[in-house]
């Protein structure tokens, strides 16, 4: 069994590290201090971690990936029976590039193992119709070595449903490192009937009536390096799998069409 890089498991990879934190502190609150969603806080210390070794040692460490679970929950009573329902996941998002490779797709820090419920299941247990379900174009941070691409999931609610939603990084673009240029944020909507947009990366109890869409926007991953020394032929296949469109493809990679 090979660690990363291919590098043999060793003593240092098991050598246990000491956390100094300032109690009070997000990452170390005191009674009564709310704590339930105690692991986003950890998501983006990881990734902190990373920036730092990066500066000493950037072939260590990928780019910034979306960095969050992009929880949502959902639940309600069905109209007929009055039976309740609820239903709730995490949205993996894309992950940065590394010296060496493209970001993962659809992969999450720390949600590896919980696995993405197909479209018809969700359909079938609950009061949903699924509009979208796609890897978000341009949603990569470009480089040498892009990253992975982000999700795009729109929901149309059947029934009137309650939603509580905590998506992190949607103000601070995940970040690229040597060169490599910064990916799509995280976000997540509710577009009403009429038409009225809501903003809902953090919400709790928020009501979404009878044909209202949740529209989740999950981020891409950073890239890797400069994009100018993508070869081209990468370039032409990024966009023909779909995970970038022409005009983002000649705003960032122009040489691709000299």
């Amino acid at each position: 069994m090979l660690a990363g890089y291919g590098e043999a498991p060793h003593e240092g990879h098991f050598r246990p590290l000491k956390v100094i934190t300032r109690p009070g502190s997000m990452f170390d609150p005191l009674p009564p201090a709310p704590s339930f969603i105690y692991g986003w806080p950890g998501l983006q210390a990881i990734e902190v971690i990373y920036n730092a070794v990066a500066h000493a040692m950037p072939k260590a460490v990928p780019a910034q990936s979306g960095g969050c679970i992009c929880s949502v929950v959902a639940w309600g009573s069905r109209e007929e029976s009055g039976e309740p329902w609820a239903d709730g996941t995490p949205l993996p998002t894309g992950q940065g590039a590394w010296d060496g490779g493209d970001g993962g797709i659809m992969l999450h820090i720390a949600e590896s193992a919980t696995r993405f419920t197909p479209a018809e299941v969700w359909e079938h247990r609950n009061p949903w119709i699924i509009e979208q379900l796609a890897l978000a174009e341009d949603s990569v941070g470009p480089g040498k070595w892009r990253g992975g691409p982000g999700l795009n999931l729109d929901i149309r609610m059947t029934e009137d449903t309650l939603i509580t939603t905590v998506f992190d990084r949607t103000l601070n673009a995940p970040w690229g490192l040597l060169g490599g240029k910064e990916a799509r944020p995280n976000n997540c909507f509710a577009k009403m009937p009429d038409g009225e947009v809501h903003s809902i990366a953090k919400s709790t109890h928020f009501h979404m009536p009878k044909d209202s869409v949740l529209q989740t926007r999950t981020g891409g991953g950073g890239g890797y390096g400069d994009p100018a020394e993508r070869p081209v032929e990468m370039v032409k296949r990024d966009l023909a799998d779909g995970y970038i469109t022409e005009d983002y493809a000649r705003k960032h990679y122009p040489h691709a069409f000299s």
